[in-house]
């Protein structure tokens, strides 16, 4: 047992398992716990810091077994090392004029201050400070996410607190302004603790100081926060909290009733994460009410706070940020399994609440992350919205593999593979920026603008800056992209793909004088890349301003020499369009692709293609046309059998055609479009132009029926009636031609206008066929066209005056008409003594009185065999009277045709009133007469 003594008061202790640490007016007095052979008091074992030569303002102080640390009212935090970690051995050890032998006891050194860290003072810009004991002096710095210093604001703010974590690695301070900090002591990183919104931090007078009147310093005056570390979890620690006065409070997930107005203290937990898209933070992962506090909070393990109540009690309250990890819901329904149903999952009901609590469990381990223990859970079920939470976590925090693995078992093929492509960087600006792009708009911190600004501020930062180079093009942020282009090391090849987009972007804007500018520098560079003598330059200004054939001039300064001079040519990427590459790597070997110095040449003459367009767009059609001409001149004297030649060819006419056309110069765009082999459309402009000589040899492999009609038209206004009639007969203009036909002219032939008319049974041709046959005094030909509008009753009205019935029934001896008109036909016969053809009408009015019984229902026969209008009588009667008058004149005719029509009908109805007249039609007998 060793007692100490001190002749001031005592403000604070710290003791680890060697030393014991006192906080006494400004200053430490450090010295080992337990006496040893040799010691001769208590002031020859202690080292008082800061020494005699500093000033004593130090105000709070912390130890761990490696480090002593101290805040300092002038905002200073100063770290000394106790202990050696690679030895174990202490500061004390080994030193004084002993030779060794023991503890220095005449002669004891101080440790060795290895770190100080200045929050809020005025210093260099950058990184400044000189040794001490070993360590350096590092001016206020703040970090901007990923360790580079920025500047703080010039201004001292007193240490009023320090909490390390067990290690000292890390601590949270508080300073004068009652202001909350992480610092991490490896890299001077400092980042700003904020409490919840609603709440403010619970600050409080420090007991354990004395307050003299008057004395108005820091150290008189020190009000600290509680804060905790994790002793379980190193980047986990909380911080007390209260609400603020009148303002409503509401966190995190329903099963956290922190907006109970009863709760006045919380517990803000907190993790910090070292490494993310946003760089170094500190966030908030939950909040825990509290009613009140049970006590002196002593200790955090688990997530469980253990408090002090009274002078040897212990309480302890688990955090409803655990709350759901420490009852383990994944692990129940693994371990009754195999305990075979020990948890059993009886209803939906049950298995639903099971699968909410073990998503409760899941989400905890992701606000803490605790990546592992959230990766074994969403193992467990399988849940493809845990692994999608997960990734996405997974990729915040840069573990590239883990989100790799997300993004697998969640089935976005896309995205693991575009990370899969970036395993190998590490650089971790150039990955952060990468990750962003890969995460989109939302992963940004609000404040720091969008995802494509922040990743190209990672990637200047980083070790490739062309990487922003790439991702603006791959986005197709063209103007951007030209303006880095200028910043990074960039070839003439990979800005002339640059302003070739861009200048295709300002054409589709309809910024066509932009466009041509940009035509023309892209032309410039892609001329600069061409292989040429010393003093020869393509460089030229652009198509728009000097027109040469370059591959024409190449070969007559080269000609054979052409191929192996420019067999290659190094440059950028060939297509600056790699869209499949969002995220991609660039190649690890840094390989630039190459381009011929034909394909230079084919980018060149679709530069010059784009001039034209924009010449045609600005009124100057012309010139534009000239210049397409001269590309097609080009293209027909390259390489034979050049398919994609041929098709940059074809593409780029259709592309001057619908400009042309929409700008209203059909004829021009006709002549495109017959070069690039639209002859439809070319035709089609041709005519709307009127142009029809032009149109003429086209007509042939025209199909539209609408362009022909048109055709036909304005040909028979000309006069070329033959042309005409060929035009209407593609378009199937049946009332066109028998007009033609009918018409007085030199083509006239009824008898083609009356075959078109049966075969398409047109009515507004036979209506123009009917007016031709009343002019001409025709009344077969009106009896036809007649059945044809079907006017059958006026038709057969005409017939019987014009004795042109057999006109009639030629066209309607198919049971089409009413049983009436055939009734009448066949009196008609039968007063000129037809006889067959009265058996005929008799048969058929039989037929169409079957197919149509609801017309023969008021006529009946009559005693003469004639059937007239009744209102009596049966559809049956009237067709069994048809057919006797059938038979009857059949036989009443008597030859053989008659004869044997009117044994097939007999053979067909098989009536005994036919066959009696059959029989008694016997050779050598008359037909009876019926009854």
């Amino acid at each position: 047992e060793m007692n100490f003594d001190y002749i001031t008061s005592i403000e604070s202790i710290r003791l680890n398992s060697r030393h014991a640490a006192i906080l006494s007016e400004g200053r430490i007095h450090l010295h080992r716990i337990a006496s040893q052979a040799g010691d001769q008091g208590v002031d020859k074992n202690e080292i008082v810091l800061p020494g005699s030569g500093a000033s004593g303002d130090v105000t709070s102080v912390a130890m761990t077994e490696t480090f002593l640390i101290a805040g300092t009212g002038s905002g200073s935090i100063l770290y000394w090392l106790v202990s050696d970690p690679s030895s174990g051995a202490t500061w004390d050890e080994g030193e004084g004029d002993d030779g060794g032998q023991g503890p220095g006891l005449q002669n004891l050194a101080p440790p060795p201050q290895i770190n100080e860290y200045r929050h809020g003072h005025k210093g260099d810009d950058g990184l400044s400070g000189s040794g001490v004991g070993g360590g350096t002096i590092n001016s206020a710095i703040m970090d901007d996410g990923y360790g580079s210093p920025r500047r703080a604001p010039a201004s001292q703010h007193g240490i009023t607190s320090i909490v390390p974590n067990a290690s000292g690695t890390h601590l949270v301070f508080s300073d004068a302004r009652r202001q909350v900090f992480f610092y991490n002591a490896v890299n001077d990183q400092v980042l700003p603790v904020l409490p919840p919104a609603g709440t403010n931090f619970a600050f409080q007078q420090d007991k354990g100081r004395n307050s003299n009147e008057g004395d108005t310093s820091i150290a008189r005056q020190r009000v600290v926060p509680t804060i905790l570390w994790d002793t379980d979890d190193p980047n986990v620690f909380v911080v007390f909290a209260e609400r603020t006065h009148g303002e409503s409070l509401s966190f995190g997930s329903k099963h956290q009733a922190v907006s109970d107005p009863n709760n006045s203290g919380f517990v803000a937990v907190y993790v910090y994460v070292p490494t993310s898209t946003s760089g170094s933070e500190v966030k908030l992962a939950g909040m825990h009410a509290l009613r009140s506090l049970p006590g002196k909070p002593l200790l955090l393990s688990k997530g469980f706070l253990i408090f002090l109540t009274g002078s040897v009690n212990l309480e302890r309250v688990l955090l409803d940020t655990h709350r759901h990890i420490m009852a383990k819901y994944s692990l129940q329904q693994v371990e009754g399994g195999k305990k075979g149903g020990g948890m059993t999952i009886s209803t939906s009901a049950s298995a639903n609440k099971h699968d909410r609590l073990v998503r409760h469990e899941f989400d905890q381990h992701l606000a803490l992350c605790h990546a592992e223990e959230a990766k074994e859970i969403a193992l467990l079920s399988m849940d493809r919205g845990m692994w999608i939470a997960l990734a996405s976590q997974a990729l915040e925090t840069l573990d590239i593999d883990l989100a790799i693995l997300g993004y697998r078992m969640a089935g976005d093929s896309s995205k693991a593979s575009a990370l899969t492509r970036l395993r190998h960087l590490e650089d971790k600006h150039l990955l952060a920026g990468h990750a962003l792009l890969i995460l989109g708009e939302g992963s940004a911190k609000p404040g720091d603008g969008s995802v494509v600004e922040v990743a190209e501020s990672y990637f200047f930062r980083s070790s490739d800056p062309k990487a922003a180079l790439e991702m603006h093009v791959d986005l197709k942020n063209w103007e951007r992209a030209l303006e880095l282009a200028e910043e990074v090391s960039t070839t003439d090849l990979e800005r002339a793909h640059i302003n070739k987009q861009h200048a295709g972007t300002l054409e589709l804007r309809g910024e066509y004088q932009a466009a041509r500018r940009a035509y023309d520098i892209a032309i410039g560079l892609f001329n600069a890349c061409l292989p040429r003598r010393p003093g020869q330059s393509f460089a030229g200004p652009g198509y728009g301003l000097e027109d040469r054939d370059l591959e024409d001039s190449i070969h007559a300064e080269f000609g054979s020499e052409y191929d192996s001079l420019g067999g290659t040519l190094r440059g950028g990427r060939d297509d600056m369009q790699a869209g499949a590459d969002q995220a991609g790597a660039r190649d690890p070997e840094g390989e630039a692709e190459e381009a011929s110095p034909q394909q230079v040449l084919g980018q060149v003459k679709v530069c010059k293609g784009g001039i034209a367009r924009c010449i045609i767009h600005l009124g100057d059609v012309e010139a534009g046309v000239q210049i397409a001409l001269d590309l097609a001149q080009e293209e027909e004297g390259g390489a034979p059998g050049d398919a994609s030649a041929h098709k940059r060819k074809m593409d780029m006419f259709k592309d001057f055609a619908t400009i042309l056309e929409e700008a209203g110069h059909l004829t021009e765009a006709a002549e495109m479009h017959h070069v690039c082999g639209n002859v439809e459309q070319a035709a089609t402009l041709f005519v709307k132009s009127s142009q029809f000589d032009r149109a003429k040899p086209l007509m042939t492999q025209v199909m539209a029926p609408s362009l022909h009609q048109v055709f036909a038209k304005a040909m028979e206004m000309r006069g070329d009636y033959q042309l005409a009639l060929s035009s209407y007969q593609r378009a199937n203009d049946s009332q066109s031609l028998v007009r033609l036909y009918l018409s007085n002219n030199g083509i006239r032939n009824p008898h083609k206008a009356f075959a078109i008319v049966r075969q398409t049974r047109s009515l507004e041709s036979a209506k123009l066929a009917l007016q031709y046959c009343l002019d001409k005094g025709d009344h077969e030909g009106q009896t036809e066209m007649l059945v044809i509008l079907g006017r059958v009753t006026e038709a057969m009205e005409l017939a019987i005056v014009h004795n042109t019935v057999d006109a009639l029934v030629s066209n309607i001896n198919n049971s089409e008409a009413e049983p009436q008109v055939y009734l009448q036909i066949a009196k008609y016969y039968e007063q000129h003594s037809q006889y067959l053809k009265a058996g005929r009408m008799y048969e058929t009015c039989c037929k169409s009185a079957s197919l149509r019984p609801s017309l023969a229902e008021n006529l009946v026969p009559s005693g003469d065999f004639y059937v007239e209008e009744s209102t009596s009588g049966t559809v049956s009667e009237f067709i069994d009277a048809c057919n006797n008058s059938a038979v009857h004149f059949y036989l009443k005719d008597g030859t053989s045709e008659a004869v044997d029509s009117a044994i097939a009908l007999v053979g067909r109805v098989r009536s005994s009133s036919q066959i009696a007249q059959v029989v008694d039609w016997l050779p050598g007998q008359n037909p009876s007469t019926p009854a």
